[in-house]
């Protein structure tokens, strides 16, 4: 349920103008990875495997992190839920 209002909040904030991004330098590599662990367990019952290439290297980039990850969580939150078997 909180996740459902702070999407409301977003989505409120975002056509009024005043969304705020807290710009950093990021690794994403280490928020995809956090992304895929939140959602491991998900991904496990339902008995799907999930591929992703392995980067021993730090890609860094520059951007709000809260928000990235929310983004990539949602990508692959629906990505598990439409995906019905396989990989």
């Amino acid at each position: 349920m909180l996740k459902i209002i702070n999407d409301i909040l977003d989505i409120a904030k975002i056509e009024s103008g005043k969304v705020s991004l807290d710009l950093e330098t990021l690794d994403l590599g280490g928020i995809v990875q956090d992304v895929l662990d939140m959602q491991a367990l998900q991904i496990q019952q339902k008995g799907l495997t999930l591929h992703r290439p392995q980067k021993s290297d730090p890609i860094w980039v520059k951007g709000d992190g809260d928000k990235l990850k929310q983004v990539l969580l949602n990508i692959v939150y629906n990505a598990v839920k439409f995906t019905h078997e396989g990989s």
